[in-house]
């Protein structure tokens, strides 16, 4: 269920039996916010009906036959029918930019892949649109307001919004993003960042919004600009820092908190890991929430610190996709460059293997490892370099997970090298991984990781930006390990 339409937009819908449009999911390379594309959207420009379908069945084509979530297709499959089948129901001879961008979010979502996402829009209007004014944060599938020094609405529940109910937009809304395998773990968290960039978007940037909560109904103009994010609260306790990454002590315990990993990381995390063994600190937490990834080498670097055992990765050249044959000059530049890196570079680490040509990559614990109780934080945004990180310390490591879902697969994911492709009509430029990265061959689980303890958190909580997942790896260290 979508939100109200009106006039032909709404019959456009009505008529073909549209479930629900779902929005953008964000890309590896792109910040959030542009991953959004507010100024994606044309008002008043318009795309036939039978382009938008050749555009849709193109792309189709290019999941079946080029994407690598498809790398092993008798244990999935990732097709977009039930879009295509939606814009063959459709009667009107044209869709406006705003219809066709939210049908093409919409199977890009059914790709389920974080590396997978919109790089260029040529129906980008030239100016910026008007915004719903306030946060709004989801929590155990209800809708609450965040800061509001207007209306006094903090920590409000939400009822409806423009009529639709809450329940609806929270079950509609966590599809704005996709997280790697499917599951609602990215496009949470990032709804709780952006939440006033999707939901003017998903109502079509009106000029004001009627929101009815537990306290009271108000109408809310928009405004010409999103609301400022909660600002994160202070570091207290730092040691070391190096870019937006830190070491820090609290309660006995030494918190790294890796935002991103970058190549001079590597240097960093030797530094950080030296000062702990040197302090004797028993207890390490490995903060890795908000970390979309990165540079792999500095990932490795810091697992070689923490693993127990060696471990390893694999990319595989799924023999039968075929990503050349749909990628636009650039995509085929990039694919033209991977491939000479991996069948020149690193040949000697190819083999053959029922899925494909597979490069794999081996590494052994630093000669001095961390020995302490070692835990780690995760949350939506954890995905790509970050979640090969979980995945090796879960099965190299006595490493606790505390927090909530990753967005990155646990057992692998797509990327290697990140070819464009253009759908035909709309010339709209998409990115699209190559090679299928493979971190445990023998699990089954495509979605992220699920933490060993996830904390109960309120509302007060998030307003009031409490640690709550830091706080029960503190209240476990107060207990004696086993």
């Amino acid at each position: 269920m979508g939100p109200p339409q009106s006039g032909r937009q709404g019959a456009r819908y009505a008529k073909a039996g549209a479930a629900r449009p779902v929005t953008a999911m964000l890309t590896k390379t792109l910040l959030l916010l542009g991953a959004l594309g507010l100024p994606l959207l044309g008002w008043g420009q318009k795309i036939a009906t039978r382009d938008a379908l050749t555009d849709l069945t193109f792309l189709d084509r290019a999941v079946r036959e080029a994407h690598p979530a498809n790398y092993a297709p008798e244990a999935y499959r990732v097709d977009l029918g039930p879009v295509l089948a939606r814009v063959q129901a459709l009667t009107a001879d044209s869709l406006s930019a705003v219809e066709f961008r939210l049908l093409l979010a919409e199977a890009l979502y059914r790709v389920g892949c974080v590396h997978t996402g919109i790089r260029k829009n040529p129906l980008a209007p030239k100016a910026a649109p008007r915004y719903f004014p306030l946060q709004l944060l989801t929590l155990n599938g209800r809708l609450y307001v965040g800061a509001d020094s207007v209306h006094q609405l903090a920590g409000a529940e939400v009822q409806t919004l423009n009529g639709v109910p809450a329940a609806t937009l929270v079950a509609t809304l966590h599809q704005y993003w996709a997280s790697d395998g499917g599951g609602p773990a990215r496009g949470e968290a990032a709804f709780n960042r952006l939440s006033a960039s999707v939901i003017s978007l998903y109502f079509g940037y009106p000029a004001t919004y009627a929101l009815t909560t537990n306290k009271q109904s108000v109408r809310v103009p928009a405004a010409p600009q999103l609301p400022p994010p909660l600002a994160p609260p202070p570091l207290a306790g730092v040691v070391l820092r190096a870019r937006d990454n830190s070491l820090r002590l609290q309660e006995g315990a030494a918190v790294l908190r890796v935002r991103s990993f970058a190549r001079a990381d590597a240097a960093f995390f030797d530094q950080a890991l030296r000062y702990v063994r040197e302090q004797q600190v028993p207890a390490l937490v490995i903060d890795l929430r908000g970390n979309g990834g990165g540079n792999r080498a500095a990932a490795v670097a810091l697992a070689r610190h923490l693993v127990d055992t060696a471990f390893s990765y694999a990319f595989v050249q799924p023999r039968q996709l075929h990503p050349f044959r749909y990628a636009n000059a650039t995509g085929k530049l990039y694919l033209g460059l991977a491939a000479l890196r991996y069948t020149v570079g690193d040949a000697w680490r190819g083999r053959r293997s029922p899925l494909g040509r597979t490069y794999t990559y081996r590494y052994r614990p630093h000669a001095q490892p961390y020995r302490g109780r070692l835990f780690v934080l995760t949350d939506g945004f954890t995905a790509s370099s970050s979640t090969m990180l979980t995945a090796w310390l879960r099965r190299h490591s006595r490493a606790t997970f505390v927090g909530t879902a990753a967005g990155g697969g646990y057992n692998g994911n797509n990327g290697g090298t990140f070819p464009v492709l253009t759908l035909p009509r709309s010339r709209v430029e998409i990115t699209f991984p190559a090679y299928r990265l493979v971190l445990d061959a023998a699990s089954a689980q495509r979605t992220g990781l699920v933490p060993d303890v996830v904390p109960p958190r309120s509302i007060n909580d998030v307003l009031q930006q409490r640690d709550v997942d830091l706080d029960a790896v503190l209240a476990l260290l107060r207990t004696p390990a086993r």
